[in-house]
């Protein structure tokens, strides 16, 4: 595996599974009423595991890409600063590792740059190894555009401020349609969450009115065609709300 892609940790492995297998069970109990629904369903864990996962890649790769921003910053005003593009790196890892834990991944990245300067690869060389660990857009467009300064006697410098700015603007774009989308999202999860509680509330105050779904073929059916609309329409919501930019 790349060394700066996402992985989860110990604690994030226990999360999602008790999250997975305390969804699953609350929607076998409430859609079956029997432990025979509820281990059907907790067949769909590696499901839910692998949309976590996703969700939590995401994440990382915004966070990734907001460090990479502010290395780039720091790395400009560096070279502006009259260092060379080799010095300007354990620099921004310097600074960095002020805004930042040390653990967090860019100033990890940075410090390993500087370890590969100093076994004599070159910027382009090191960058590119970085472009292929993370697999982060930005990194790799970032590679693409120095070496072509590099090898023609362009200006660094502007390049580096012009990729910086870039990099802002895809982010300030995304935090303006995460702020549009927000209102969306909340309407979006109460719809969610509206078919299971109107379930629950007919469960507990009405149970005659829903006995006729259980423990019976007609109402399995019944249950199992709802369930599935259901697990369809969260995974179409999931899709219509994934914006990228």
């Amino acid at each position: 595996m790349k060394k700066y892609q996402f992985r989860r940790n110990g604690r994030e492995w226990l999360s999602t599974l008790l999250c997975g297998s305390l969804l699953f069970s609350g929607l076998g109990v409430l859609f079956y009423r029997h432990i025979a629904g509820v281990l059907c369903l907790m067949g769909l864990l590696p499901v839910y595991i692998r949309l976590d996962g996703e969700r939590r890649q995401k994440k990382y790769q915004e966070e990734l890409t907001v460090q990479f921003k502010d290395a780039l910053q720091s790395m400009t005003g560096a070279l502006q600063a009259g260092y060379s593009l080799e010095r300007s790196i354990p620099y921004a890892a310097d600074e960095l590792g002020q805004l930042y834990p040390e653990k967090a991944p860019m100033v990890q990245a940075l410090r390993e740059l500087t370890a590969r300067l100093g076994v004599n690869e070159t910027v382009e060389q090191a960058f590119s190894w970085l472009a292929e660990e993370t697999d982060a857009e930005d990194i790799q467009e970032f590679v693409q555009v120095l070496s072509t300064a590099k090898r023609t006697g362009g200006n660094v410098i502007k390049v580096m401020l012009h990729t910086a700015e870039c990099v802002a603007m895809r982010q300030e774009v995304t935090r303006e349609i995460q702020t549009l989308m927000s209102g969306k999202r909340l309407e979006a999860n109460l719809m969610i969450l509206l078919p299971p509680g109107i379930l629950l509330y007919l469960w507990t105050a009405m149970p005659d009115m829903v006995a006729v779904l259980y423990h019976n073929l007609q109402g399995i059916l019944v249950m199992t065609g709802l369930l599935l609309l259901y697990g369809g329409s969260y995974l179409w919501t999931r899709r219509i709300l994934n914006i990228r930019i």
